[in-house]
């Protein structure tokens, strides 16, 4: 079950990936005004909740309803997304919040 999570987990960030670099491209070859930094901001948070994750995420094993789960890169792996997930979510968040208090 751990395995298809990570396996969703991974698809789903992938899918951000391709959906941020596709549209970046796209508008940036259609020269829509004021993409360019938005687009930049959006692909550095990104990079950045990566990287955070990166250096904040756990290798050590995990005792998960009595299986011993030792795999560093999985582990490691695991917690880079959820912890990019959660930037990126608070991020999401405050920026709703702003957008809503701006108006």
């Amino acid at each position: 079950m751990i395995d298809v999570v990570l396996i969703v987990m991974g698809l789903t960030l992938l899918a951000a990936i391709g959906a941020i670099t596709f549209s970046s491209v796209r508008n940036l070859r259609q020269g829509v005004s004021g993409y360019h930094k938005t687009t930049w901001v959006a692909l550095g948070i990104l990079i950045v909740s990566l990287l955070v994750g990166l250096i904040f995420g756990s290798g050590s094993a995990m005792q998960i309803n009595g299986k011993t789960f030792a795999d560093a890169l999985w582990l490691r792996l695991s917690d880079v997304l959820i912890i990019s997930s959660a930037i990126l979510f608070v991020l999401a968040c405050i920026g709703v919040a702003y957008s809503e208090l701006k108006k």
